[in-house]
């Protein structure tokens, strides 16, 4: 497969009651993860989220950042993860770097989770679309935003 959301879309159909992830006592399983990651693509764009464009993500972890993530990858877009432990400079910095309007937050996936919208067409990826970006440190200055692939990631998906 050549990108994240077909895996999930492929274990959702084959493995829908099964535990896809699991964060001290909130378990998730396919079927879920992929619906609600289908939500918050389809907010996205409503919201008119653009391919390739880059979406801060800032959630503390669990089941929602992961069906955040892949949301975002779902709309065709890539993500960029943010903690919430950086500081508002860092937050800010990489936030105007990534060009978006909108960060994907707490308040934007319970939105999206409530309204339950459908995409009514899955946007186009491909294995060589940006998926993820990663922003260094910025120890040596200011940090980067490193850009994962969509092929990328699917194969370390499927080395495990």
């Amino acid at each position: 497969m050549h990108d994240v959301v077909a895996h999930l879309q492929a274990n959702a159909r084959v493995h829908a009651k099964k535990r896809a992830l699991v964060y001290y006592d909130n378990t998730i399983t396919y079927a879920q993860l992929n619906e609600q990651s289908e939500h918050i693509a389809a907010a996205l764009v409503a919201c008119g989220a653009q391919p390739e464009k880059v979406y801060p993500i800032l959630m503390d972890r669990g089941p929602a950042y992961v069906a955040a993530l892949l949301g975002v990858m779902r709309a065709g877009a890539a993500a960029a993860p943010l903690s919430t432990t950086y500081p508002q400079e860092r937050i800010d910095l990489i936030a105007h770097d990534c060009g978006s309007d909108l960060m994907v937050d707490d308040a934007f996936v319970k939105e999206a989770l409530t309204a339950a919208s459908m995409l009514q067409d899955e946007p186009a990826r491909s294995s060589d679309s940006a998926a993820l970006v990663v922003y260094t440190s910025g120890s040596t200055g200011r940090p980067k935003g490193i850009v994962h692939e969509h092929a990328e990631l699917a194969a370390a998906i499927e080395r495990r």
